[in-house]
This record gives structure tokens, C-alpha cells and sequence, in this order.
């Protein structure tokens, strides 16, 4: 961490068997902290597994979870890729999920406290409009300026891109994929 004048305050590492892998987003969760996310290989029995981390002002570490898609067993891929903090002081996490290396990837959306469960999880896997296009990777979160509504950019499988709308408990509004 660095102040606002760019001065170095300290700097964690959270490795080794319980949390190797790549990190993500780091967000300040008010003044309690921050949150970290990413992915880790060959954790939680899965080929890769999301990975959460919630820290004091310090960065010392105050919970770290694995979350993974349990009906594709030791074939699951997850991967967190960005998050925002909820008014509640939950969190919502945006990345992908798929069956080890079979296509496709659809994107996933879960709202999460330190909890060993999700509140919610969600994947948004084909296009309700596009025959036979599929999403494949959430990348970026944004609240919108309506209310608890979520839009989540990312890759479509074929080529381009997709936007998602989904409401505050993860129900899909709208999708739109290749432009």
C-alpha cells in the first residue's frame, strides 16, 4: 500500500499451499479493510477455484475462501476477475466458470459475505437472442444508476464482446453479445 503521495506503508503476500495462484481486484471495503480476489490452481479439489480474500486496514488477512462450481467435480475452472463492494457490505464478483477444458465458459456473477456458501451464484451461459452465441468470460462490474442493477461486460465465445444486466439478486434483465 502507498499513501496518496505515493509513499510505500507496508505490503502483504498471501501464498503458499492455502492461497497460490493469480490475484485480481483489490477494493477498499469501507473502513474495515480490503478485499481481494482471483483464482488458484488445483485448490479446493478443482482445477482451478475462485479465491477471496478479506483483509483489516493492515493487510493482514481476516478470511480467505475457495469457491468452486461443485457439479463439475475435480473438473471445475473458476475464476474471479473483478468485484464491487454492496451497501450491505457484501460483495458481488463477476469471472467465469467452466467444465475443466470443455467449451464453453459462461459467465458467473455471486454476491458473497466471508461465508463458506455464496448468497447467491449465477452463470449467464447462452445468448437469450443470438442462437447458438454464447457469453464466455464476466470482466468488469458496474452499479448502474438505477438501483441494485448490476452490468457486467466481458468476451463472447465467437468473437466480440457481451454486455449483462442482472438485478440485485443475480436474475438476468438483458444480454447483448457481438458488437
Amino acid at each position: 500500500k502507498v499513501d496518496a503521495a505515493g509513499n510505500f506503508m507496508w505490503s502483504k503476500a498471501y501464498a503458499g499451499s492455502a492461497f497460490s495462484g493469480f490475484g485480481g481486484t483489490v477494493v477498499r471495503q469501507t473502513a474495515t479493510g480490503y478485499v481481494l480476489i482471483g483464482r488458484a490452481f488445483g485448490a479446493a479439489q478443482t482445477q482451478m477455484a475462485g479465491v477471496y480474500i478479506e483483509t483489516d486496514t493492515f493487510g493482514n488477512q481476516t478470511c480467505g475462501l475457495y469457491y468452486r462450481r461443485t457439479d463439475y467435480g475435480a473438473q471445475s475452472f473458476m475464476s474471479f476477475n473483478d468485484i464491487r463492494v454492496n451497501n450491505d457490505g457484501t460483495n458481488t464478483i463477476v469471472g467465469f466458470v467452466r467444465n475443466g477444458d470443455t467449451a464453453p465458459r459462461e459467465p458467473l456473477a455471486l454476491r458473497v459475505r466471508c461465508t463458506a456458501q455464496p448468497i447467491w451464484a449465477k452463470t449467464y451461459g447462452p445468448n437469450p437472442v443470438v442462437a447458438g452465441d454464447w457469453a464466455a468470460e464476466g470482466m468488469d462490474i458496474r452499479f448502474t444508476a438505477t438501483g441494485p442493477v448490476y452490468v457486467m461486460t466481458g468476451a463472447a465465445n465467437t468473437a466480440g464482446s457481451f454486455i449483462t444486466n442482472f438485478d440485485g439478486n443475480g436474475n438476468l434483465i438483458g444480454m447483448n453479445t457481438k458488437f
